[in-house]
Order: structure tokens, then C-alpha cells, then sequence
């Protein structure tokens, strides 16, 4: 282990930068919290919101008629999005009566 002295004025400026990088850090976690994981769908919810097949649900996904985020290899779904798909099949089954 090497230990590089640097002077007191050249470490609390260091100090207070990586401070202010820590309260940038954590203000822009508390204007995401919104958006946590929690609040998002598997593809088993959306498939038993939706009455759909898990198949179903990967064609939608590819006709792109359903947004989506994969984290590794697990699919998330934002529930505005699945609610979009819910009001859609909606309106096609009143527009045939």
C-alpha cells in the first residue's frame, strides 16, 4: 500500500466535493422514487391482468404494443403501459358490437 500525504486545505476541498456529490446523489434518488421496482409488473401480473397467455404478452412485446424494461434477464412492465394494452382491447371489443 503506497500512502500519498496531501495537505489539509487540498483534502477538506476533496472532502466537501465528494460530500456534494453524495446530496446530488441522493436528491436525484428521492425525485426517482417514484419510479421503484415495486411499483412495476412481472410478466406473470401483466399476463393475468390482461387474460393473455405468456406467449401473447412476447408478441405484443415484439409488435412493440406493450412497453417494457429487462433488467438482466427479467422483463418489467410499467402498469400505465399495461393499462394502455387493457384500454385498447377494450375499445376493439365495443367498436365490433
Amino acid at each position: 500500500m503506497e500512502i500519498i500525504p496531501i495537505e489539509r486545505k487540498t483534502f477538506e476541498e476533496l472532502l466537501s466535493y465528494i460530500e456534494s456529490v453524495v446530496d446530488r446523489f441522493n436528491s436525484l434518488c428521492d425525485r426517482l422514487d417514484d419510479k421503484s421496482m415495486s411499483q412495476w409488473l412481472d410478466g406473470k401480473d401483466v399476463c393475468n391482468i390482461l387474460n393473455i397467455q405468456p406467449r401473447t404478452l412476447q408478441t405484443y412485446r415484439d409488435e412493440g404494443k406493450i412497453g417494457f424494461s429487462q433488467i438482466n434477464h427479467k422483463i418489467f412492465y410499467k402498469p400505465c403501459d399495461v393499462e394502455k394494452v387493457l384500454n385498447a382491447g377494450k375499445m376493439n371489443k365495443n367498436s365490433r358490437k
